[in-house]
Parts: C-alpha cells; sequence; structure tokens
C-alpha cells in the first residue's frame, strides 16, 4: 500500500472517531447543563415531574442537538472532498423486496441470538467471578411522560440519527477503501459506543448488519428500518415491564385486569422469537442457494492493509481507549 493511500484511509478513520468523541463530549456537556438548570428549578417543581422533564431534554439534546454538531465540527477540522455526500443515503435501496425481506429476518436471527447468548455468557462470568456486573435500567414508569420519552427517544430519535451518524456518515466514509473489514470494525464501534455490557455484543452485531445493508443496497433506509424495528419491540417491552408486577403474572386475576399491557409484551416476545427462527431458516437457505448475498464488492488483496492503516490512526486508538475504559467503569462501579 502506498503513503498516499495510508494516509487517506487513516485521515477517514480519524475523522470518523473525532465525530464520535465530538459527540461524547457534546452529550456530557449537555446533560451537565441541563442537570444544572434542573437543580435551579428543583424547588419549584415535583421531583418525579423534574426527573421526567430531564430524561426528555437529555435526549432530544444528545441528538437533535448534539449529532449535527459533531458532525459539522468534525468536517471543519478533517476535510476530505472525497467522502460520500449525506443526502446521497436516502435513495431507493438496490434490491428487491424479497431480499430485503430475507435480510431483515437474518439480521434479528443474528441480533437476538447474539443478546440471548451475551446474556447468558455474563451469567457465567458473575458466577465464576463472584462479581455482580452493574446492569442499565431499561424499564418505563406510568407515567405518560416517561412513554412518550421512550417512544421519542428509542423509535425515532435513536434510529433515525444513529444511522445517520454511524452508517449514513462513518461506514460510507470507511467503506470507500474496503468493505467488510471497515463493517466489522464500526459495528464493534457501535457496540461500544453504547458504553455498557449489556448492549456490547448485540449491539455490535446490529451495527454490522446495518453497515452490511447500507453497503449492500447503497441505501440507508433498510439499516433505519432494521433499527426501527428492534426498537419498537425493545419500547413496548420496556412500557410492558415499567407497567406490570412481574412478580404477580402467575396470578390469573391480575393477569386479566392487565390483559391489554400482558399481551403487547406477549406479542413482542412472540415476534422476537418468531424472528429468530424465521432468521435462522433464511439465513441457511441464503448461505446454501444464494452464496453471493454477502459479497461486497470485488476481493480486495489489500483488505488486511486497509483495515491496519484505519485502526491504527491516533484519533481512532483513544477513541477506543475511551469507550472501553466508559463500558468497564460503568459496569464495574455505576449502579442505576
Amino acid at each position: 500500500m502506498d503513503n498516499g493511500l495510508k494516509r487517506k484511509i487513516q485521515t477517514a478513520s480519524n475523522q470518523n472517531s473525532l465525530i464520535l468523541l465530538t459527540w461524547l463530549i457534546l452529550g456530557v456537556t449537555c446533560q451537565v447543563v441541563l442537570y444544572v438548570v434542573a437543580m435551579i428549578f428543583s424547588y419549584r417543581i415535583e421531583t418525579d415531574l423534574l426527573n421526567q422533564l430531564y430524561n426528555l431534554s437529555a435526549y432530544i439534546a444528545q441528538y437533535v442537538i448534539a449529532v449535527p454538531l459533531a458532525i459539522i465540527i468534525s468536517k471543519a477540522v478533517i476535510k476530505d472532498g472525497e467522502a460520500p455526500k449525506f443526502r446521497t443515503a436516502f435513495r431507493k435501496p438496490e434490491a428487491t423486496a424479497g431480499q430485503l425481506v430475507r435480510w431483515l429476518f437474518i439480521c434479528l436471527f443474528l441480533i437476538y441470538g447474539t443478546a440471548l447468548a451475551s446474556q447468558i455468557l455474563f451469567s457465567i462470568i458473575e458466577k465464576i467471578t463472584g462479581i455482580e456486573l452493574n446492569s442499565i435500567d431499561m424499564t418505563t414508569d406510568e407515567s405518560l411522560l416517561s412513554r412518550i420519552t421512550s417512544v421519542l427517544s428509542m423509535m425515532i430519535l435513536a434510529p433515525l440519527f444513529e444511522e445517520s451518524m454511524f452508517r449514513v456518515t462513518i461506514v460510507r466514509n470507511g467503506t470507500r477503501f474496503g468493505n467488510w473489514g471497515i463493517i466489522i470494525i464500526s459495528g464493534i464501534t457501535f457496540g461500544l459506543w453504547h458504553c455498557n455490557y449489556e448492549q456490547l455484543f448485540y449491539a455490535g452485531v446490529m451495527g454490522v448488519c446495518a453497515g452490511f445493508l447500507i453497503t449492500k443496497t447503497k441505501s440507508v433506509i433498510p439499516s433505519l428500518l432494521l433499527h426501527f424495528l428492534m426498537n419498537t419491540i425493545g419500547t413496548v417491552q420496556s412500557i410492558g415491564l415499567g407497567s406490570i408486577d412481574q412478580d404477580k403474572l402467575n396470578d390469573m386475576q391480575y393477569v386479566m385486569s392487565n390483559l391489554g399491557t400482558v399481551g403487547m409484551m406477549v406479542c413482542a416476545s412472540v415476534l422476537m422469537y418468531s424472528s429468530i427462527i424465521a432468521g435462522l431458516i433464511l439465513f441457511i437457505i441464503e448461505l446454501t442457494s444464494h452464496k453471493d448475498t454477502f459479497v461486497l464488492g470485488e476481493p480486495d488483496p489489500e483488505s488486511r492493509e486497509v483495515t491496519k492503516a484505519y485502526l491504527t490512526a491516533p484519533v481512532t486508538i483513544v477513541m477506543f481507549v475511551v469507550f472501553i475504559a466508559a463500558t468497564l467503569f460503568r459496569g464495574l462501579f455505576v449502579s442505576e
């Protein structure tokens, strides 16, 4: 690999990592500012309502304000006229409806399968080490504002802005130099970006799947749909868990009095496990009958060198250290 190409790859890598670090800094800054504002009004507003308003404002600030600013700032610092234009990602996918359905089910199988496997893995780790890892609270309380916050943040803001950040910007900025290596790196980055061990592996697999979809179809729409489906099921489960007493689910009278909520959670669970089974079957069929599905462009003899150049960019090294440290710290020392 010539030095000119290596410098271009590392420039793209630095730019991508700078975007994420800037997003992290801006997000934390917004949260601190909002926390100070909340403290100022703490004597005027009921505590529960104040916490709900803080959470809603924090999500809006993290996505609507921090994401666009991070992209603008990073591109102003590291300029590259060859980077893909943002608007070109929102085009009609280069795939048939049948292909998209198959690929979405396969992605859901891989993501949910990884989620179940990681739960078992971390349970084993906790038993072997005797260390109780701090999990994140994914439930939504029964207040209307909390439910609105969950729907807005998980079903709308997260898919739209995270896909715009990771797939439209980061994946496309990297995959112009290579495909699978950069897609896998971006997937690992997506998993680490969540900064908690519970989402680490399945979010990483989701990042790889979403990277595959946007690279294969030349459109962010399929990965956006995948993200929306995942988060919609998660939102339904989150709202359901916050609305019922799980210890009373063996009481038929309690179940009947909360039939709507219980039915909603059952439907979400059935959809999740049905997706796993259907995705597994389609994955086997795809591997045996459509081997070209997972081919992304012509084989590149320099793919390892491209991956190495991408990973050794200085800002990228710093980014991985920061996200790994944050994930470990949160899992070991921060309880929610």
